[in-house]
């Protein structure tokens, strides 16, 4: 999510608020911090080399066959060692060791020894395998992309989705709040209003829904939690207010357990890098044990109304103190600046923020019942990460960086990434993980929408000037899965693309004519050949294919790039 700066708040990275909140120790496992290209060289030693080498390197490879081996042509492990290494500079003392294990998978008879053959003729099935990899991923097919009419005069601080009935809600910087319907037509439209803050002066700096409880949560500048009951909009009612912070909240997250929704939590981080973590265990009950008696009024469809109530205040180091004994507060202060995202993950029973910042760009903060106190694990990135996902069947945190990269974390590996995707040209202000389709979906500065596989950490998609051009502007993203739609705000327009529905092609064996077919009774299995001089093994029951060889029949001139296929036209056992 692409941050803005907020009256009232102040640059926390050269002063930070002492707080009493921040007297309780915070347990901390410090990451390495990021050293000039050795990030990327780390992560290319988690890619297989044949995947990596360009075409430099291949015609240094071609030079050394030519003219240093101790046989025209030859060229033994050693010797492979030495030039392949010697062309990968950018990996440094792993280049030798990398050059070894793919001796190893191409002398597969350990003859000692390789010939240019026989390394042209690996790295041709390394790519056919890629290529085939790539095509029978599945590349979403889009809807034109549809600006949403609205009435939001300020910026859109994102959609989010709210059941019985199924609606989208969407909140601005000025407190105005819609309401859309499935076929995105606006429904209802509230103002909030603080009797303490001037109507031009009041800024919601975030939001976020308890679909479950039926409550919207929202920060203000004022430094401080509205929390609303949406159950029967527009009826409008403000339950709680929780102040007494020493910072401008700028993140916000809810969550509330699908079991029991009593289990609930509100998660911020504020302008000084601190987070906090209202756990509740009775939230169908009371939130804080307390009543609210607050106005209420009616609202004509289409009309806009302002919602001024009266609601019980909390306050912050009561909640510290145990005043409320179905609330408790947990924290953690590690990042240095101001946090820009946060969530709460059920799986890893963690909260995981992220900052602009070189050290500490992502704090997972795990939760536990004997502390008050998160113990934290610190990912540093050099210029900070804008945004961030995480998927619990994949189980990696995705990040969205300001240096245009997008990096795959394990959560519990902090030395490097997994993976690291190169392609945006502007910082990446938003991503997804989408693990139905096992893909990312990220957006950076410059409105370019992207889509990655998972899997082979490549690019699958770019779709660039479909959205409303204009200078930077406040981004964030939000996809629907059930409608397979995303949600983009630029400011205070609003636009929708749609996934269409998967047309299943007509299923084929081959991707040429098929030529001749026989049947084994004594393994009960049939092999195909086809025109492009593939052979696939089946097995006869089942239909599942075993095997597959490709370039059975195939002469090959490797560096002029002339190949010439037989067609198979006989086969026996």
């Amino acid at each position: 999510m692409m941050s803005f700066s907020a009256p009232g708040t102040h640059d926390s990275e050269k002063h930070r608020k002492s707080s009493p909140l921040k007297a309780s120790p915070t347990r901390k496992l410090s990451a390495d911090r990021d050293r000039n290209g050795q990030e990327s060289r780390d992560s290319a030693t988690n890619v297989k080399l044949e995947d990596r080498l360009n075409l430099h390197e291949l015609e240094v490879l071609k030079e050394a066959f030519e003219t240093c081996g101790q046989e025209s042509g030859f060229l033994t492990g050693e010797e492979f060692e030495h030039a392949l290494s010697t062309a990968l500079t950018a990996y440094g003392k792993d280049g030798g060791k990398l050059a070894a294990d793919l001796f190893e998978k191409i002398d597969l008879p350990s003859e000692g020894r390789i010939s240019l053959d026989q390394f042209c003729s690996y790295m041709l099935i390394c790519y056919y395998e890629k290529d085939d990899k790539v095509k029978a991923t599945q590349v979403p097919q889009w809807k034109s992309v549809r600006l949403v009419q609205n009435s939001h005069k300020e910026v859109i601080h994102g959609v989010q989705m709210l059941k019985n009935p199924q609606r989208y809600l969407t909140v601005s910087k000025d407190g105005c709040l819609s309401t859309w319907n499935p076929n995105m037509q606006s429904r209802d439209l509230i103002r909030i209003q603080r009797d303490n803050v001037d109507k031009r002066d009041l800024w919601v700096t975030a939001f976020s829904v308890f679909s479950q409880l039926n409550k919207l949560v929202i920060t203000l500048t004022t430094k401080e939690i509205l929390i609303y009951d949406i159950t029967a909009l527009p009826e409008f009612v403000c339950q709680f207010t929780v102040g007494g912070f020493t910072a401008t909240p700028l993140s916000l997250c809810t969550w509330c357990s699908e079991e029991d929704p009593n289990e609930s939590a509100i998660i911020l981080g504020d302008s000084d890098g601190d987070i906090f973590a209202l756990m509740f265990s009775a939230a169908t009950e009371n939130l804080f044990l307390s009543t609210c008696n607050a106005k209420r009024g009616k609202l004509q469809a289409g009309q806009e109304r302002e919602a001024v109530d009266t609601c019980p205040s909390v306050n912050i180091y009561d909640i510290r103190g145990g005043k409320y004994k179905d609330v408790r507060l947990v924290t953690h202060f590690e990042h240095e600046g101001w946090v820009r995202k946060v969530k709460y993950y059920a799986g890893l029973d963690a909260v995981i923020s992220c900052a602009t910042t070189d050290q500490n760009a992502i704090v997972v903060g795990y939760i536990e019942k004997a502390t008050d106190a998160m113990r934290t694990i610190n990912f540093s990135v050099k210029q900070g990460i804008n945004d961030f996902d995480y998927n619990r069947s994949f189980n990696i945190i995705v990040s969205a960086g300001a240096d245009r990269m997008i990096r795959i974390w394990n959560p519990y590996v902090t030395s490097k990434p997994v993976g690291i995707m190169e392609g945006h040209t502007s910082p990446v202000v938003a991503i997804y993980i989408c693990a139905p389709r096992g893909q990312i979906f990220s957006l950076c500065a410059q409105k370019v929408l992207r889509v990655w596989d998972i899997q082979l950490q490549v690019c699958l998609q770019v779709m660039s000037g479909i959205f409303p051009r204009g200078p930077p502007v406040s981004t964030n993203m939000f996809f629907e899965e059930g409608r397979a739609r995303l949600f983009a705000t630029f400011n205070n327009q609003l636009c929708l693309i749609e996934i269409k529905p998967d047309v299943r092609t007509r299923v084929v064996s081959h991707e040429r004519s098929v030529s001749c077919v026989i049947y084994s009774s004594k393994f009960n299995q049939v092999v195909t050949a086809c025109a492009d001089s593939a052979i696939a093994v089946w097995m006869f029951d089942t239909g599942q294919r075993v095997r597959r060889v490709r370039c059975c029949h195939i002469v090959m001139c490797a560096w002029n790039y002339l190949i010439a296929i037989s067609v198979i036209s006989v086969q026996c056992f």
